[in-house]
Protein backbone atom coordinates (compact mmCIF):
# COMPACT_ATOMS: atom_id res chain seq x y z
CA UNK A 1 0.00 0.00 0.00
CA UNK A 2 2.72 2.67 0.95
CA UNK A 3 4.34 1.83 -3.01
CA UNK A 4 0.98 2.55 -4.55
CA UNK A 5 0.86 6.07 -2.24
CA UNK A 6 4.55 6.92 -3.08
CA UNK A 7 3.99 6.15 -7.26
CA UNK A 8 0.33 7.98 -6.98
CA UNK A 9 2.65 10.97 -5.46
CA UNK A 10 5.42 11.08 -8.30
CA UNK A 11 2.92 11.84 -11.46
CA UNK A 12 4.06 15.02 -13.00
CA UNK A 13 1.72 16.82 -14.71
CA UNK A 14 3.07 20.61 -16.44
CA UNK A 15 0.75 22.38 -18.77
CA UNK A 16 1.59 24.04 -21.92
CA UNK A 17 -0.82 26.71 -23.25
CA UNK A 18 -0.86 30.40 -24.69
CA UNK A 19 -2.96 31.07 -22.42
CA UNK A 20 -6.05 29.44 -20.12
CA UNK A 21 -9.28 30.68 -21.72
CA UNK A 22 -12.09 29.43 -23.92
CA UNK A 23 -10.67 28.34 -27.48
CA UNK A 24 -7.35 27.60 -26.53
CA UNK A 25 -5.56 23.81 -26.33
CA UNK A 26 -3.92 23.22 -23.23
CA UNK A 27 -0.89 20.54 -24.01
CA UNK A 28 -0.26 18.13 -20.38
CA UNK A 29 2.98 16.84 -20.35
CA UNK A 30 2.78 13.94 -17.99
CA UNK A 31 6.01 12.33 -16.74
CA UNK A 32 5.46 8.80 -14.67
CA UNK A 33 8.20 7.70 -12.51
CA UNK A 34 7.73 4.32 -14.76
CA UNK A 35 7.06 2.86 -17.95
CA UNK A 36 3.43 3.59 -18.74
CA UNK A 37 1.19 1.58 -21.06
CA UNK A 38 -1.43 3.90 -21.75
CA UNK A 39 -2.87 7.34 -20.50
CA UNK A 40 -6.43 8.46 -19.94
CA UNK A 41 -7.88 11.69 -19.05
CA UNK A 42 -10.96 13.39 -17.84
CA UNK A 43 -11.50 17.17 -18.09
CA UNK A 44 -14.99 19.05 -19.02
CA UNK A 45 -16.88 16.50 -18.70
CA UNK A 46 -14.88 15.04 -21.65
CA UNK A 47 -13.07 11.45 -21.42
CA UNK A 48 -9.40 12.21 -23.26
CA UNK A 49 -6.73 9.20 -24.21
CA UNK A 50 -3.11 10.65 -24.09
CA UNK A 51 -0.44 9.71 -26.89
CA UNK A 52 3.27 8.98 -26.10
CA UNK A 53 5.32 11.99 -26.23
CA UNK A 54 8.47 10.75 -26.08
CA UNK A 55 8.99 7.50 -28.34
CA UNK A 56 11.98 6.60 -26.98
CA UNK A 57 10.80 6.99 -22.96
CA UNK A 58 7.83 5.12 -22.59
CA UNK A 59 7.41 7.23 -18.97
CA UNK A 60 6.71 10.45 -21.48
CA UNK A 61 2.98 10.83 -22.14
CA UNK A 62 0.55 14.02 -23.37
CA UNK A 63 -2.73 14.67 -23.58
CA UNK A 64 -4.48 17.57 -25.59
CA UNK A 65 -6.90 19.33 -23.32
CA UNK A 66 -9.66 21.51 -25.14
CA UNK A 67 -10.84 24.33 -23.41
CA UNK A 68 -14.79 25.18 -25.00
CA UNK A 69 -16.20 28.84 -25.71
CA UNK A 70 -18.57 28.38 -22.79
CA UNK A 71 -16.42 27.39 -20.19
CA UNK A 72 -17.41 29.39 -17.07
CA UNK A 73 -14.59 31.74 -15.16
CA UNK A 74 -12.99 29.42 -12.38
CA UNK A 75 -11.38 26.33 -11.37
CA UNK A 76 -11.86 23.01 -13.55
CA UNK A 77 -9.98 19.72 -12.06
CA UNK A 78 -8.11 17.18 -14.97
CA UNK A 79 -7.66 14.01 -13.93
CA UNK A 80 -5.39 12.20 -14.86
CA UNK A 81 -4.67 7.95 -15.20
CA UNK A 82 -1.54 6.28 -16.36
CA UNK A 83 -1.57 2.90 -16.69
CA UNK A 84 1.63 0.89 -15.86
CA UNK A 85 2.50 -2.83 -15.79
CA UNK A 86 1.92 -2.64 -12.00
CA UNK A 87 -1.08 -0.75 -12.03
CA UNK A 88 -2.39 2.64 -12.47
CA UNK A 89 -1.24 5.77 -11.25
CA UNK A 90 -3.69 8.57 -10.43
CA UNK A 91 -2.23 12.64 -11.08
CA UNK A 92 -4.72 15.62 -10.89
CA UNK A 93 -3.90 19.37 -12.31
CA UNK A 94 -6.55 22.24 -11.75
CA UNK A 95 -7.25 24.85 -14.85
CA UNK A 96 -7.80 28.12 -13.64
CA UNK A 97 -9.98 30.20 -16.40
CA UNK A 98 -9.47 34.01 -15.73
CA UNK A 99 -11.17 36.55 -17.31
CA UNK A 100 -10.16 37.65 -20.99
CA UNK A 101 -10.93 41.09 -20.81
CA UNK A 102 -8.80 42.81 -23.61
CA UNK A 103 -6.39 45.81 -23.14
CA UNK A 104 -5.79 48.91 -25.71
CA UNK A 105 -3.53 47.17 -26.89
CA UNK A 106 -4.47 44.06 -27.90
CA UNK A 107 -7.28 45.36 -29.71
CA UNK A 108 -8.05 44.96 -33.45
CA UNK A 109 -8.26 48.68 -35.54
CA UNK A 110 -9.38 48.76 -38.98
CA UNK A 111 -8.09 51.05 -41.06
CA UNK A 112 -10.25 51.80 -44.14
Amino acid sequence: MIAALTLAAALTITPTARAMQPGEVVRLDIVAPVAVTAVKAHAFNTDLTGYQGDAADPRHWRVLVGIDLDVTLGKHPVSVTATTADGKIDGSYTIDRKSTRLNSQSRLHLVC
